[in-house]
């Protein structure tokens, strides 16, 4: 299935530019339509990075989660319970999230 296409990752962020790696990242605001779209499309998430934007920069967090079974909602359920966690604790004005999806390229 290739992500590129789909509405959804006009909205993400090529991080290849700016800290040169090849990978996409979402506004934190964003991540339950991704969430939705990988519900919808039966897609697991494996894990996913927390970024932070500071002084014009983006910038790998500590914070991470991982998921290591096979069913999509439970991969689903697992990233929705971290961030949801997360926005309670930090401040997420300035945080991008980096998913790692699998089957997609």
């Amino acid at each position: 299935m290739g992500l590129k296409k789909n509405k959804l990752f006009l909205k993400a962020i090529d991080l290849s530019d700016s800290l040169g790696v090849k990978d996409y990242v979402w506004h934190f605001s964003k991540y339950k339509e991704v969430l939705e779209f990988c519900l919808k499309n039966e897609i697991i998430i494996l894990g996913g990075d927390i970024i932070l934007f500071e002084n014009s920069t983006y910038n790998f967090e500590s914070s991470s989660w991982h998921y290591g079974g096979q069913s999509y909602k439970d991969s689903i359920n697992t990233a929705r319970v971290y961030l949801e966690k997360y926005s309670l604790k930090n401040d997420v004005d300035s945080t991008y999230i980096a998913f790692v999806f699998k089957g997609i390229n």
